[in-house]
C-alpha cells in the first residue's frame, strides 16, 4: 500500500524534532536558572508545588515502565492494544512529556511551562501523525479501527483492557533502564537550579516570569 508523504516543511520538522526542542527547552531552561524564585520553597504553596513536581515525575517514569512492559520488542510489528496502548495510543511521549514538565513546574517558570508544551504540541502535532500513517500502511483496518477506539494523546481511562498475562522482553526493558537512570538526573538538576536561584551571589533577572 502506497504511504502519503506528507509535504516538504512536515518532514523536515519531524527530522529535526529533537533538535528543535532542545533548541527551545534549553534556552527556556537556562533563563528559569536566572528568573526570580516566585514560590519560597517553605511556603505552603512552595511545598505543593515540589509535590506536584515528584508526582509528575513519577507518573511519567512510571507510564514509559509501564508502556515498555508491553511494546519492547513489538513496536512496528504489532498493533499493540493493551495496557497502556488501550488508554491512548502514545504512552511514551506522555511519559516523556510528564516528567519534562515536573523540572519546569519545580523551577516554577511560566515561560518554561509554555515552552514546554509547545514542544510537546509539535510531537503531536507533526512527529506522531507521520508515525501513525507509517503504521495505517503496514497494519491497515487493524490499526485504523485501533486509532478509532483509542485517543491519540489524552488517556481515556474507560477503555482500559488487558490479559492477565503479557510476555515480557527483557532486553528492551534493560534498555528503558538505562533511559531511567538519565531521567532520574532531571529532579537532582530541578534542586539543584532551584537552590543556587535563592543564593545572593547567583545572577537574577527577576523581571522574568
Amino acid at each position: 500500500m502506497h504511504v502519503q508523504q506528507p509535504p516538504v516543511r512536515k518532514r523536515w520538522l519531524e527530522r529535526q524534532r529533537a533538535r528543535i526542542g532542545m533548541a527551545v527547552l534549553v534556552p527556556l531552561i537556562a533563563l528559569s536558572a536566572v528568573s526570580g524564585a516566585p514560590i519560597a520553597d517553605d511556603s505552603w504553596t512552595g511545598v505543593v508545588v515540589q509535590a506536584l513536581a515528584c508526582l509528575l515525575f513519577i507518573a511519567g517514569g512510571a507510564c514509559r515502565f509501564w508502556a515498555m512492559l508491553y511494546i519492547g520488542g513489538r513496536k512496528g510489528r504489532v498493533v499493540v492494544s493493551q495496557g497502556p496502548y488501550s488508554i491512548v495510543r502514545n504512552p511514551l511521549y506522555w511519559g516523556t512529556f510528564l516528567m519534562t514538565l515536573s523540572l519546569l513546574v519545580r523551577l516554577g517558570n511560566v515561560t518554561s511551562i509554555i515552552g514546554c508544551l509547545a514542544v510537546g504540541s509539535l510531537y503531536v502535532c507533526v512527529t506522531v501523525p507521520s508515525e501513525e500513517r507509517r503504521l495505517a500502511s503496514k497494519h491497515g483496518e487493524a490499526f485504523r479501527d485501533y486509532c478509532r477506539r483509542v485517543p491519540r494523546f489524552w488517556p481515556k481511562i474507560s477503555g482500559f483492557s488487558t490479559s492477565e498475562v503479557i510476555d515480557v522482553d527483557v532486553a528492551c526493558l534493560a534498555n528503558e533502564a538505562r533511559r531511567a537512570a538519565v531521567w532520574m538526573w532531571l529532579p537532582v538538576a530541578a534542586q539543584c537550579l532551584t537552590t543556587l536561584r535563592v543564593q545572593s551571589w547567583w545572577p537574577h533577572l527577576p523581571w522574568l516570569p
